[in-house]
């Protein structure tokens, strides 16, 4: 009877950077650690899997990071220069392995910025104002991070992020692009409009139409946000006033006039 044959294994079968694939989509950090040592990395054409290396948690982005050249925060493929950044930011953090604060942190050790614009000029700021999910752990928490004196990030970082606080991304109608605090008050992302606010965001700088934050806020009937607006110096005019739809708004626009 013939010689049970083995079954090849990893660089028998494939070429290292297929392997390498492999690994991370199968989540063997202990193959990816032996693949980066011997240098190897994901091919430009590939680059969604580092984004999948960032779900599975840090222990997967050390060992990529293992050799040098691996880039972990690269321009995706098609997504007109989008970052890895970029879709960790969109990414719910029910959905990493560990937690999302760590791989963003871990990126911003590895070169990205949350200043980086994507394809709509949005910052990690604005992406972040628009997050569905919005407790300590992602939107208004990890905005907190970026902006509060912690050692989150490096002070030379937050203090960009703070200047750059009322930066416009895009426009997509008339008017003019939308500051974080626009974006967060046209979500209803009540925790960012407060975070953004207590970090000098102005609540004057016109947005889509080139109506003021207020206005928005009133015309969804965003009373809380209404209130966070006023105390931070929002101006009411005769046009947000006839916008006013409850009686619980107009008593909170009439308190401020």
């Amino acid at each position: 009877m013939a010689e049970s044959i083995p079954i090849a294994l990893h660089d028998n079968c494939y070429e290292p950077k297929e392997n390498l694939i492999e690994a991370i989509l199968a989540g063997d950090v202990a193959r990816v650690q032996q693949l980066s040592m011997r240098n190897y990395s994901v091919p430009a054409t590939d680059s969604w899997v580092i984004y999948q290396a960032c779900l599975q948690g840090l222990e997967m982005m050390h060992a990529l990071s293992i050799n040098p050249d691996s880039n972990i925060n690269r321009a995706m493929p098609w997504q007109m220069g989008e970052q890895t950044m970029h879709f960790v930011l969109r990414t719910p953090t029910c959905r990493f392995r560990g937690t999302k604060i760590g791989v963003i942190s871990f990126l911003i050790e590895k070169g990205a910025h949350p200043l980086q614009r994507d394809r709509q000029g949005n910052t990690a700021l604005h992406l972040l104002a628009e997050s569905p999910a919005q407790n300590n752990t992602d939107g208004f928490g990890i905005m907190q991070l970026l902006l509060d004196n912690t050692t989150f990030i490096p002070s030379t970082i937050r203090k960009e992020c703070l200047s750059h606080i009322n930066t416009r991304n895009d426009p997509q109608e008339e008017g003019e692009g939308c500051t974080p605090l626009m974006v967060a008050v046209l979500c209803g992302n009540t925790s960012c409009v407060q975070t953004l606010l207590e970090h000098g965001a102005s609540p004057h700088l016109v947005g889509p139409l080139f109506r003021t934050p207020l206005y928005f806020a009133v015309v969804k009937n965003l009373t809380g946000i209404a209130q966070l607006l006023l105390q931070y110096g929002g101006v009411i005019d005769s046009e947000i006033v006839a916008k006013a739809s409850s009686l619980e708004m107009m008593t909170v626009l009439s308190q401020s006039l």
